[in-house]
């Protein structure tokens, strides 16, 4: 079976990366499949092997279709993953600085320095800052007015006493 000028050109134009073994990437081997099932080689390779290359090409071409399916999805799904992490890293900070908060509260309610506002303790023991303030201004007031040394001493001392639980707060 002789070549003709035609068939070697197509030949020539079949080889891959200087090989007939080495068909390379995925769309090569289709490439070269699709040279193969032309007409022109009928002669070269036999019909039956031009339809076994017909059947072979259509699986390989839905494979590499699949492929790309695939590789698109893959994308997509490390595309949400990266999203849920990065939005998990979030969510657990936010529980770090949660229990860091209850923490410092725990702490300064053990210590008294955080009473709540609707407990009984608080209630019967909170005394408001105006009223201190308004009650060192009627002293004030009252000492302009007395003349006892001993009442002048006196009040002045109840007037330090409030001006100290005021700095205290």
């Amino acid at each position: 079976m002789d070549l003709d000028n035609e068939e070697i050109e197509a030949t020539r134009n079949l080889k891959v990366k200087g090989s007939d073994i080495d068909v390379g990437s995925i769309e090569e081997a289709i490439w070269r499949c699709k040279e193969l099932i032309k007409p022109v080689h009928i002669n070269w390779i036999g019909g039956m092997n031009q339809n076994a290359i017909k059947i072979l090409l259509g699986n390989l071409e839905t494979l590499s279709d699949m492929q790309d399916s695939a590789n698109r999805e893959i994308t997509e799904l490390k595309k949400q993953n990266r999203e849920l992490i990065d939005e998990y890293h979030k969510r657990v900070q936010e529980v770090i600085d949660l229990e860091q908060d209850i923490k410092i509260l725990q702490d300064d309610f053990e210590d008294k320095r955080l009473v709540y506002i609707d407990t009984p303790e608080f209630q019967d023991s909170y005394i408001p800052k105006q009223k201190i303030k308004d009650k060192i201004e009627d002293l004030e007031k009252k000492m302009k007015y007395e003349q006892n040394e001993k009442a002048l001493i006196h009040l002045h001392k109840q007037i330090k006493i409030l001006k100290e639980l005021l700095e205290d707060k």
